[in-house]
């Protein structure tokens, strides 16, 4: 067999695993719309009437957010309860090819990338319920993307010395190798403190009272967007998950099936 038919082959094969993860990936946001569309709003006191030791029972509620522990975002200096702080490194290198050419590579890598959460209480008018956010999905705001600059971030803290000598040596370092990476990218996403969410979980009861956890096997999502703006969200991705899922997987079996006729011939 000709290393072209291998190449057919291991791309079928490729596409057609690719196919499988994106069909998983809609499968999981065709649960979270679905659990999103069956489940009913209630208020705080209901969702503490309903709440059990099992935490099995979902519940969907809207609300003001307070926390006595609040976060605050490394960029933007906002009190949160939730943050994402990413900072990107623009990494330029000279490099030569086969024939002497000397040529740059320019690639961003990421130097931090830092998700943080928060206990929290939503409150309505009837009252107020505890959310323990430990593993859940958050769909936070984008309030800084790809800025300018290392907002947050000691851009020192990746050296083994640290400070401003630190600093020189890594610059030392990056001329000598011939690569040069003095720029920095910045992009966060937060849930602020006392904005109103939306909390889909279940409601479990405990010593300290009803909160809102993780079910098992069960979706948790965490959202600054309303109910509306997340079933947009999810049904897109449903979609697409499906439709390129399908069209990988369709591709992939028809080429290593292509590939493997080659094979007997």
């Amino acid at each position: 067999m000709e290393n072209s038919q291998w190449i057919v082959v291991g791309v079928g094969a490729g596409a057609f695993i690719l196919g499988i993860i994106f069909i998983v990936m809609g499968v999981l946001s065709r649960r979270k719309l679905t659990a999103i569309r069956e489940t009913p709003t209630v208020k705080a006191d209901q969702a503490c009437r309903m709440a059990d030791p099992t935490g099995s029972k979902l519940v969907e509620i809207t609300g003001n957010t307070e926390s006595p522990t609040p976060l605050t975002a490394p960029a933007g200096g906002r009190e949160v309860l939730y943050y994402r702080h990413k900072v990107e490194r623009m990494e330029r290198r000279r490099v030569t090819d086969s024939s002497g050419n000397e040529r740059w590579e320019e690639n961003w890598r990421t130097v931090r990338d830092d998700k943080q959460d928060t206990s929290f209480i939503v409150k309505d008018e009837t009252g107020q319920v505890w959310v323990n956010p430990d593993g859940a999905d958050f769909v936070p705001e984008l309030i800084m993307n790809d800025q300018p600059g290392a907002y947050g971030y000691d851009t020192s803290a990746g050296s083994s010395v640290g400070g401003v000598l630190g600093s020189v040596l890594d610059t030392v370092t990056d001329v000598a190798s011939g690569s040069y990476g003095d720029y920095y990218r910045t992009s966060e996403w937060i849930i602020p403190l006392g904005a109103p969410v939306y909390v889909l979980g279940g409601a479990c009861s405990g010593q300290t009272g009803a909160q809102i956890v993780k079910s098992q096997g069960k979706p948790f999502i965490i959202s600054y967007k309303p109910e509306t703006e997340l079933t947009k969200k999810y049904t897109w991705h449903y979609v697409l998950w499906w439709a390129f899922g399908g069209l990988l997987g369709a591709g992939g079996i028809a080429a290593a099936v292509y590939g493997a006729g080659f094979m007997k011939k």
